[in-house]
């Protein structure tokens, strides 16, 4: 076998290994042995390359995307691909120069080379001016032809941050225009492709891939998304599993005035409508626009007159999400979504155009009416479909006691139901109590079924251990009617189950 780049092996001793501790590794001749394996499984199979000015991070990519080249056997081993692309980088012209060896792309195992000559009808596709696009490092040539040396390739996610300032993120539709579709009209790099995440706004031709089921966008220009709308003709997606990054605003009536929310609508529902045997679909609310202010008259409906009717939809998930970065997805309790979270938004009336959904995560405020009569009763109630099984609700207050109690316990409604999870933010982290900690409750304790990261609680939650605001005490609630609205669900059949911000974070991920 070849013997991987110097380079390499010493990259991979220095990031796996504390140098300090394991100051052997550091030498070539023992990397080379004890981490040529790691390096193939490690960095090869599944690589994240980081383009940013940084001069170490660009080395170090650089590195990696010279070795995918010079060596196409592991290039051909290459399954899951991440890709963050800084705006500063992409307009840059100090992208580092790849010093190739470029004789070992025209032999028997050039993947661009042998792909090039089977297309060599149809295909005006020059090898050699790509690979003087990448040796150059120029703009977005440099990363999208890249792809082309992946042909196995199953999962690719791409992701493009702004850091300089708090606008929009900018739309690199030159990124698409100049290197996916040519890998998609030349190259048989996506043959494989099962799952693709972005935050911009893919073209239709990567959506619409035969093999692909995952996918996970971002709505931002209007322009974009009116030059890849879906169409209705030709052959439609296979998608199973789709998340949608939509802006805050899209909950707002006043934003059907506008034409830039007029794409947004106009893009979701072609995308859903040619995408009639979704199976899960998730809807991440971005808390971008900062003009939506608690004055506005925000309500989920509006939101959901964008989904068409779905007949095979089984599990819908709506959250809130500040970062746009699909890798590092935050909650909504930090220091302006904790304030967005707590806006006067109104629940949607019906889920009813679900008929066989069987999975429901969504917010509190989304089927729960956070305005209350004289008496203490929601004013309004959601309407469910008789199929739902498992029931998430994101930062619970006080309200979801009362709503368990006069929703919950109507089984007429609730036929299937087996199910209700509660999600929970750093702020809402359950506290663990037992007799022992909680004399006082002693009396109150009784053994439900709730579990938080493997751990079982000896009483339901309360809302002094399940709040979003601190300002919320336990003045305000009785204790002991909370312990009977659980203890009511639980004899009904229904399994409590209380999770923490780290399993929500996992949850986020999938």
């Amino acid at each position: 076998m070849e013997q991987l780049p110097t380079e390499l092996l010493l990259l991979i001793a220095t990031r796996l290994f504390n140098p300090q501790q394991n100051a052997d590794l550091c030498n070539f001749s023992l990397a080379s042995r004890r981490l040529r394996g790691a390096a193939q499984n490690i960095l090869i199979q599944a690589p994240k390359l980081q383009c940013q000015l940084a001069e170490n991070v660009c080395s170090s990519t650089s590195l990696l995307v010279r070795t995918m080249i010079e060596r196409p056997d592991l290039g051909s081993k290459i399954r899951h691909l991440s890709w963050n692309i800084s705006r500063s980088t992409y307009l840059s012209e100090h992208m580092p120069r790849l010093a190739l060896n470029t004789a070992g792309l025209v032999g028997r195992y050039g993947i661009v080379s042998n792909a090039c000559k089977q297309f060599a009808a149809q295909s005006e596709l020059d090898l050699s001016t790509w690979i003087d696009a990448i040796e150059s490092g120029k703009e977005g040539t440099y990363i999208g032809a890249c792809l082309a040396f992946v042909p196995c390739l199953k999962s690719l996610e791409v992701t493009v941050s702004n850091k300089q300032s708090r606008a929009t993120l900018p739309v690199m539709d030159d990124f698409f225009d100049q290197n996916i579709n040519t890998i998609l009209e030349h190259l048989p790099a996506f043959q494989n492709l099962d799952s693709f995440a972005t935050n911009l706004t893919p073209p239709w031709k990567i959506v619409r891939l035969p093999t692909l089921r995952h996918v996970q966008i971002g709505l931002h220009s209007p322009s974009i998304m009116l030059k890849y709308l879906p169409a209705a003709e030709g052959p439609r997606p296979a998608l199973r599993n789709l998340v949608i990054s939509v802006p805050n605003s899209l909950l707002s009536h006043e934003a059907k005035k506008w034409f830039w929310f007029e794409a947004h609508q106009q893009y979701i529902t072609a995308l859903l409508r040619c995408t009639q045997n979704l199976e899960h679909l998730a809807l991440r609310v971005v808390l971008r626009d900062k003009w939506v202010r608690p004055t506005k008259k925000l309500q989920w409906d509006v939101l959901l007159e964008y989904v068409p009717p779905l007949p095979r939809l089984a599990s819908l998930e709506i959250d809130l999400t500040e970062e746009e970065n699909p890798n590092r997805l935050v909650s909504c309790i930090s220091r302006r979504g904790a304030q967005v979270a707590r806006l006067r938004v109104a629940p949607c009336k019906s889920l009813e155009q679900f008929p066989v959904l069987r999975r429901l995560v969504v917010p509190q405020g989304v089927i729960i009416d956070s305005t209350e009569d004289a008496e203490g009763k929601s004013l309004t109630n959601t309407r469910f479909p008789s199929t739902l099984q498992e029931i998430g609700i994101i930062d619970s207050t006080h309200l979801l006691d009362q709503w368990a109690h006069n929703v919950l316990w109507n089984r007429d409604s609730f036929l299937a139901l087996k199910q209700l999870d509660l999600w929970c933010d750093q702020n809402t982290e359950p506290i663990a109590r037992t007799e022992a900690a909680s004399p006082r409750r002693k009396k109150l304790n009784r053994p439900l079924p709730i579990a938080s990261g493997g751990q079982v609680y000896s009483r339901a939650p309360t809302t002094k251990e399940c709040r979003v605001e601190e300002a919320t005490t336990s003045e305000q609630f009785d204790a002991l009617r909370v312990d009977r609205v659980w203890e009511e669900l639980r004899e009904s059949g229904i399994e409590v189950m209380m999770h923490g911000r780290e399993e929500r974070f996992d949850w986020r991920r999938r």
